[in-house]
């Protein structure tokens, strides 16, 4: 997986009321962080991964990823919820 030399990745930061901050990348929306609080209520990132969004290109295809390879690509795939199926 690789992206043109010529753009960088980019990052995105989300965050709610309650503390929980997430920042992905532009680039498979790769998630970098996740923080939350803990009991004390210091944020503490709890995303195994790189430091940088440029260390995702070309590093480890599955480090971040919010969906597997195979994301809705599986022939007749089908799930029920709340007992109704898709």
């Amino acid at each position: 997986m690789t992206k043109p030399q010529s753009q960088q990745a980019k990052l995105l930061t989300l965050k709610n009321k309650n503390g929980v901050e997430m920042t992905v990348t532009d680039f498979g929306a790769r998630v970098i962080t996740l923080k939350v609080p803990d009991k004390n209520g210091t944020s503490v990132d709890i995303v195994l991964g790189y430091d940088t969004p440029q260390e995702y290109i070309g590093g480890h295809p599955c480090f971040g990823a919010l969906v597997g390879r195979y994301a809705n690509r599986i022939s007749k795939g089908s799930l029920w919820l709340e007992n109704q199926h898709y």
